[in-house]
């Protein structure tokens, strides 16, 4: 179990522009080596329009035994960020124990508009519970793309929506942010960039990921990101 010291991380969400991590941490391992960018040809900029398979589960531990649970069924997906339990003591006598985690509850929808164009909708909800501070809110990703020969270009508004029960009196916002997307392909190697704008947080990110194929079934990705720091917690 963590102790208090280390659950100063987690307050530092009660008063910071980082709330719902569970909403800009990658689901699944493909996400994850690819930095959460549009690097899926058959994807809309998130591993939450794409869904080829009618079940998946995944799971990834971050430091700390920090794990987020990911499973879709069809269009739903199910996402759990576990903190673990903590214990709050003093002269190592255990004052009380609990528990941090987010939920979100996300249904997803992509449709064509035509053969060069695709669209993707999402929304959900999330939830938040830290000790006895507990919050709430409601959520949507809008994302369009086009292909243009060998290349496609895309943008999206992600996590737009609003924080029904926030922690505190303190103000929240969640995690919205604005994406422009380029992907070129020729023949089974995929490069991409994708430049992202967090609103809340006043800052650019920028990915850049190249796959080359191993062999019919693997690839090997390679990737950048500027701000890799928010993929550890």
């Amino acid at each position: 179990m963590k102790n208090i010291f280390y659950i100063l991380f987690v307050i530092n969400i009660l008063f910071t522009q980082t709330e719902y991590q569970i909403l800009s941490l990658p689901h699944n391992a493909f996400s994850l080596s690819t930095n959460n960018g549009s690097h899926n040809l058959n994807s809309i900029y998130s591993e939450r329009f794409n869904y080829d398979s009618t079940y998946s589960f995944s799971s990834i531990t971050y430091p700390e035994n920090i794990t987020l649970y990911n499973s879709h069924i069809k269009n739903i997906s199910l996402s759990i960020l576990d903190y673990g339990q903590f214990e709050n003591k003093i002269d190592d006598i255990v004052l009380n124990i609990f528990h941090a985690y987010e939920i979100s509850l996300i249904y997803n929808k992509h449709k064509n508009i035509n053969e060069l164009t695709k669209y993707g909708l999402s929304i959900g909800g999330v939830y938040s519970s830290i000790h006895n501070y507990h919050s709430a809110g409601i959520f949507s990703t809008m994302a369009l793309k086009r292909k243009i020969k060998n290349a496609e270009i895309g943008m999206s508004i992600e996590n737009a929506g609003l924080v029904l029960k926030p922690y505190t009196d303190y103000k929240m916002n969640l995690p919205l942010q604005y994406r422009l997307s380029l992907l070129y392909f020729v023949n089974q190697i995929q490069a991409s960039y994708d430049i992202i704008y967090s609103k809340y947080q006043n800052e650019l990110q920028h990915i850049i990921n190249l796959s080359l194929p191993v062999s019919s079934n693997i690839s090997l990705i390679l990737g950048y990101t500027s701000n890799s720091n928010t993929l550890s917690i």
